[in-house]
């Protein structure tokens, strides 16, 4: 009878331990979505358009949007707004951090995707297509609608 209790006993805190390691593991990845993308109207005469968009990390691992193209342009970059007296200026970012459980604002005024070389007019009402590249997830193709701020 003792033997027994014994072995039930050691089952009951094998369990007990798996159960515990099992709470404390934690989802590795992050889980990204992106909420209201959007562009400026732009002419391509001029040659650049901004693009702004909340990234939402709803894991416990941040991420960071290391890359961005789209068909509608050249290439696209990374900028933050900068004003240094009665100076703004696009500083050239190499990455977005996306903190684990919160959120990254692009909007106007702060940091930014640019597209540079436009091949296309962007009008009020058209949508241009943005691929999204991070460093731990997968990428993402989002839609943004051109619209005035």
């Amino acid at each position: 009878m003792f033997r027994t209790f014994k072995i039930a006993a050691t089952i009951a805190i094998t369990a007990l331990l798996l159960a515990g390691l099992a709470a404390c593991t934690t989802d590795p990845t992050p889980r990204l979505s992106i909420q209201d993308p959007w562009a400026r109207p732009a002419a391509m005469g001029v040659g650049t358009a901004a693009i702004y968009f909340t990234l939402v990390n709803e894991g416990n691992t941040s991420d960071a949007l290391v890359d961005a193209s789209s068909d509608a342009a050249e290439s696209a970059r990374f900028h933050e707004t900068q004003m240094e007296g009665n100076i703004i200026s696009m500083v050239p970012v190499t990455r977005i951090e996306i903190p684990a459980k919160g959120l990254t604002e692009l909007k106007p005024g702060g940091l930014h995707v640019m597209l540079m070389g436009l091949k296309q007019d962007l009008n009020n009402g058209d949508t241009v297509s943005v691929t999204l590249r991070f460093e731990k997830s997968d990428e993402v193709v989002v839609e943004a609608e051109v619209r005035a701020p």
